[in-house]
């Protein structure tokens, strides 16, 4: 029995001796490779959406790289899920660049793990979340009422929006009849 030190290669052999001091190896020696490491450096690479992206689309794509310091990668796993379940589960080899299709809107996990060609497991991977939203939000004017005559120079303009996802801010334009633009004011919403 050999305990390893250390992962790499080793090469090993037997010689045999007999009483009169003749001894032999094997023609050849043997190789035998010691890993026990799990691959590194499993990454989203481009076109991979950042983490906590917000898109207007109906697809992710998604790559993958991963390498092995002593070994060959044998899997590469990509699991997308939605907000209540698993929606895809993707094994490739070495790198992986995928596209998913036909995706709703909502929120998105992607989770890659891989496993060298001994079975090492890299299992902690990468994880991004990703929003898809293709649905514009929702802006109803409620005051002035539309074609509204006023004696005053000041008015109070008011309306309510929704979004499926969720909003972030509102911006209030006004033109001249001539469609220039007067003024603009943005209002963040929380």
């Amino acid at each position: 029995t050999f305990n390893f030190p250390y992962n790499g290669t080793f090469y090993w052999n037997y010689r045999a001796s007999d009483r009169a001091s003749n001894y032999a190896f094997n023609n050849t020696n043997f190789t035998i490779t010691y890993d026990a490491v799990p691959p590194s450096n499993v990454s989203f690479t481009s076109p991979t959406p950042g983490d906590n992206s917000n898109l207007s689309q109906s697809n992710i794509p998604v790559n993958v790289t991963a390498t092995d310091a002593l070994l060959s990668i044998s899997a590469i796993r990509i699991y997308l899920f939605n907000s209540s379940s698993l929606v895809n589960n993707t094994n490739t080899t070495n790198s992986a660049l995928l596209n998913f299709t036909g995706l709703a809107d909502g929120t998105y996990t992607i989770n890659t793990t891989a496993n060298d060609t001994v079975g090492n497991q890299n299992l902690t991977g990468s994880t991004r979340t990703i929003t898809l939203d293709t649905t514009a939000s929702i802006v109803n004017l409620s005051a002035p009422p539309n074609n509204t005559i006023i004696t005053l120079p000041s008015q109070t303009f008011n309306a309510s929006f929704t979004d499926n996802i969720g909003l972030t801010n509102a911006t209030f334009y006004i033109w001249n009849s001539s469609s220039s633009l007067n003024y603009t004011t943005t209002v963040t919403i929380t």
